[in-house]
């Protein structure tokens, strides 16, 4: 098989994301099959890299022929500013004769609906009655400085939870081999007889 050739405009799939294939999926099949996922997580867990991997695995496998696009909205505090930025990346989209589904994947959206949840969601369903065959993965903060979650009508919510050590807590010939700043207090663990 070969990678389908659409519009992407995303950042580059992330190299690190080790461990992560079950969310990476679960992302997919969400918004392959939802209009609106909602992707949040702890602070700097990951959620923008499991989105753009996400994202290229759908854009390369055709999931999306009217194209692929991420737009951050973080500098936006209201939904006046969030227009112009998300217009600026989609404004084809919009002037297209014929709609093909596409996704647009909206990274930080915690200040716009921390200033007024209410005005994002009429701005959210503004885009989808332009671009009905549009799908949207929203990237937010799950804290208190994130805010709650959107809640529009038939959105998808995935939590990202940070990631343990269990490949280094298996241990080595020379005792627990875990980062000094996650390994203090743990007991070492006893070397292998190397025979």
């Amino acid at each position: 098989m070969t990678r389908l050739q659409h519009t992407k405009v995303l950042d580059p799939t992330p190299e690190w994301l080790s461990g992560w294939n079950w969310d990476i999926a679960a992302v997919v099949a969400a918004v392959v099959s939802k209009p609106i996922v909602v992707l949040r997580g702890p602070e700097r867990v990951g959620k923008t890299s499991v989105a753009i991997a996400a994202a290229h695995y759908m854009a390369d496998w055709g999931h999306f022929p009217g194209g692929t696009y991420m737009v951050s909205i973080k500098k936006a505090k209201n939904k006046d500013e969030m227009k112009p930025i998300i217009m600026e990346v989609i404004m084809e989209l919009c002037m297209r004769k014929e709609e093909q589904s596409c996704l647009l994947v909206l990274d930080d959206i915690e200040q716009a609906i921390k200033a007024d949840r209410e005005e994002f969601k009429k701005a959210i369903w503004g885009l989808k009655k332009v671009l009905p065959s549009l799908h949207l993965l929203l990237i937010q903060e799950a804290s208190i400085r994130g805010g709650l979650p959107p809640g529009l009508v038939g959105e998808q919510e995935i939590t990202l939870r940070r990631q343990g050590w269990p490949f280094d807590l298996l241990g080595t010939p020379e005792g627990l081999s875990v980062p000094e700043k996650y390994g203090k207090g743990l007991p070492r663990a006893k070397p292998l007889p190397l025979n």
